[in-house]
Parts: structure tokens; sequence; C-alpha cells
């Protein structure tokens, strides 16, 4: 996770952003801690689930279309199609867009 970070200058120095997401029911979910760090030349979008339980967070219309892929371990999170996560519990994605 360190050497991961230490790739990203946005983490040291740049911009936060707080986001607040909600659940399919358009609830708002305050066990979801999420939020953009971004300083010019890379850009991340960090998601957190605080709770002890999994959690479903619908996510942004901005995102749609877009595809997404956690830089912890290289894994696509999000596709062009996908219209919510799941996050198990106590669980984090640091996400970065895959441009075309």
């Amino acid at each position: 996770m360190v050497r991961t970070r230490n790739q990203y200058s946005c983490f040291g120095r740049g911009s936060i952003e707080w986001i607040e997401l909600t659940g399919p029911d358009h609830k708002l979910l305050d066990e979801i801690l999420v939020y953009k760090r971004s300083n010019g030349k890379d850009e991340l979008l960090i998601i957190q689930n605080l709770s002890g339980s999994t959690a479903t967070i619908l996510l942004p219309k901005d995102m749609k279309g877009s595809i997404w892929t956690n830089v912890l371990n290289e894994s696509q999170v999000i596709n062009s199609n996908t219209e919510t996560v799941s996050l198990p519990p106590l669980s984090y994605f640091w996400l970065k867009e895959i441009k075309n």
C-alpha cells in the first residue's frame, strides 16, 4: 500500500474533494467515505466502507461509461455498464479512471 501511495503524487500534494454517495435506494450512506485526490498529474477516487457490513453504493452519473481500476491490485472494479458497486465490510478501493 505504501509503494502504491508513493506512485501517485496526488496523495501528498493537490486537492481533495469530498463526495457524498447514496445506496440504490437513494439514501445517503454515512458509513461510506468517498473523496477524490488530484493534482493535475494524477487523479484517484478513494472509496472506503467504514462499516462492519457489506455496502452497495450507487455510482455518480459522471462515472457511467467509464472504466475504473483499483490501483492496489490492478483489478477492474467498474466497467462502462456498472451502476452500483458492493464493498465488503471495512474495505476500500483506490480507483483510477482508464482513459481511452
